[in-house]
């Protein structure tokens, strides 16, 4: 499973690649047609199978058990 989220699109600008404004807040416009640069989180999970399952509670409870 591919979850993508806080996805934020940001256009790149000539003499400030990072977009955004420039020194004294002084706003760029940016060109129709230039570069986009998209920035956010991508998380992947996978399935566990029930053999997964079981190796993953057994070694919580070694875990826990030696903390005691």
């Amino acid at each position: 499973v591919l979850e993508m989220s806080d996805i934020s699109p940001q256009t790149e600008t000539a003499g400030n690649p990072r977009g955004g404004a420039r020194r004294g807040n002084a706003p760029v416009v940016a060109a129709s047609g230039g570069p986009l640069k998209l920035e956010g989180i991508v998380r992947t999970y996978r399935y566990l199978d029930e053999d997964e399952q079981a190796q993953l509670a057994a070694a919580a409870d070694a875990a826990a058990a030696g903390g005691r």
